[in-house]
């Protein structure tokens, strides 16, 4: 329950912080160019950054490593909020320094805390908790955008920073009651250098042939499939169709709820299906899905604007389902590599996959936004069926040299 509530803390400020960051930025320029550059800037840190913390993961106690990031969170941001209070406003360059310092400590904090799960639980009880803990990520993102709307409509940038500040101290507070019972003493490596560490984690990857495969592909479908939703969805509610704030922040709760709800009952689904076979079929559903929403939000380019609420409720049913066909896929894919990952490669792996996973999210945001500023939105989603299809087709192709 520590461990519980102390990533939900921090999670929910690292995020909390960041919305209310964009819609600041969206309020004041209008520009999904650069609403999308802030949401891009984060792979610079993400890149660099990642391959070496995850070498620091499997070097010293994960437990301690989450609490020194912690500080260091706590200390960046009380810098932030003092400046805002004493000055009220963050320039554009502030906000771009301020997202990257975040990502900085969420890069290394998430080395740790997704490694340290069998460190704290039983072989025997590892799917149960892998469950809870997207339960976890429900509720922040859940909690992330009801609280960051509300801190911006009445508080605006200078509450928002504040309340991070706090949650960050709860969360470094509840790290020092996580206990770690099943934490086993491995060799030290620190006589050999990051790059041999780092190779070694590559190395673990090639030897297994459905992480290598998933690893090189699962950069493309984020690309598509978490940029439309991030910038383009965004952008059509907020600018296109000036659904307001309020809306947004309802869409956002309701569909992040269904991150709470589905891991509850899905385990037998994980239990029982290959992980592959989730994976080939979820991007076939995505891309259905993908599909179908282009189409709705063309209906207010063909009927007229007066479809937006029709829009808006279409498009959260259609969203609730994605995000119920794609939690499976976390789910056993975070299972897999608890399991068949080594403990004293497990932060490595995990943060390479990570790595390359993640890294293509911000240039998604980036071109999806150039494109959102040039095309009509229902373009755009068109573009990502497109390409969550073809992610499709290329799972097919190498999971069939697995069988």
């Amino acid at each position: 329950m520590s461990f519980w509530l102390a990533t939900s803390f921090s999670m929910t400020a690292s995020n909390l912080i960041q919305f209310v960051l964009s819609l600041y930025v969206l309020d004041q320029t209008g520009s999904a160019t650069i609403f999308a550059s802030m949401l891009s800037i984060i792979v610079f840190p993400r890149i660099f950054l990642t391959p070496l913390a995850g070498v620091q993961g499997d070097r010293i106690r994960r437990l301690k490593m989450m609490k020194i990031v912690m500080l260091f969170s706590i200390f960046f941001m009380l810098l932030f909020s003092i400046w805002t209070t004493f000055f009220g406003k963050l320039t554009l360059l502030g906000i771009y320094v301020l997202v990257v310092l975040l990502e900085i400590s969420e890069v290394f904090y998430q080395a740790a805390e997704y490694a340290i799960i069998p460190e704290i639980v039983p072989g025997e009880l590892l799917s149960e908790a892998v469950s809870l803990s997207k339960v976890d990520d429900g509720v922040v993102y859940v909690a992330s955008p009801a609280i960051g709307t509300v801190m911006y409509h009445f508080f605006g940038v200078q509450g928002g920073l504040w309340i991070t500040v706090i949650l960050f101290g709860l969360s470094f507070l509840l790290n020092f009651c996580i206990s770690t019972p099943y934490y086993k003493m491995t060799e030290k490596i620190e006589k050999q250098s990051f790059m041999t560490d780092f190779k070694d984690g590559v190395y673990v990857i090639q030897k297994n042939p459905f992480l290598k495969h998933f690893i090189l592909i699962a950069p493309l479908f984020n690309f598509f499939f978490s940029s439309v939703y991030a910038v383009t969805i965004a952008h059509t509610f907020l600018v296109s169709l000036n659904i307001g704030e309020t809306a947004y922040g309802a869409y956002r709760s309701i569909t992040a709820s269904m991150v709470i709800f589905v891991p509850l009952f899905v385990m037998s689904i994980v239990k029982k299906v290959e992980t592959k076979y989730l994976v080939t079929t979820s991007s076939l559903i995505v891309s259905i899905v993908l599909l179908l929403t282009g189409m709705v939000i063309s209906s207010a380019y063909i009927f007229g604007m007066q479809m937006k609420m029709f829009i808006l409720i279409a498009i959260t049913i259609l969203d609730c389902f994605v995000i119920a066909v794609m939690m499976p896929v976390q789910i056993s894919t975070s299972l897999f590599y608890q399991k068949t990952i080594p403990d004293e490669f497990r932060s490595r792996v995990m943060s390479v996959s990570r790595m390359l996973s993640l890294a293509s999210i911000p240039l998604g945001h980036m071109v999806f936004g150039i494109l959102t500023d040039t095309f009509v939105p229902y373009i755009n989603v068109f573009i990502s069926a497109c390409g969550t299809f073809l992610c499709y087709l290329l799972y097919r192709k190498a999971f069939r040299y697995l069988s």
